[in-house]
């Protein structure tokens, strides 16, 4: 019995490992996440941090997932900042760098 409880726990752990709780608004939409070439022509607003949990309870959730995550966080920011555009510079964990821009 006590085999069966700790299997149940573990494959509903693994599930919400793989859930996205980070919804990003309307205007976050709006925000592109570009590649560092493709913001020349625009003004540098300001620098992004964003975290999330990457494990729960140990297990590690995905890495799209969290990244997923990570970036509407930081296209919320970005809404905050009145920037319409991101760089990612990173993702390490459940940590994520991002550079806001105002682009034409």
């Amino acid at each position: 019995m006590k085999k069966i409880a700790v299997t149940l726990l573990l494959t509903g752990l693994t599930g919400i490992s793989g859930c996205s709780w980070v919804k990003v608004s309307e205007a976050g939409k709006q925000v592109a996440i570009l590649p560092e070439s493709r913001v020349a022509d625009c003004v540098r607003i300001g620098a992004i941090s964003t975290s999330v949990k990457d494990d729960i309870a140990g297990i590690d959730r995905s890495k799209e997932k969290v990244r997923t995550e990570l970036d509407r966080l930081a296209q919320d920011q970005a809404v905050l900042m009145n920037a319409n555009s991101l760089v990612r510079l990173s993702i390490q964990g459940g940590k994520g760098s991002y550079v806001a821009y105002k682009c034409p």
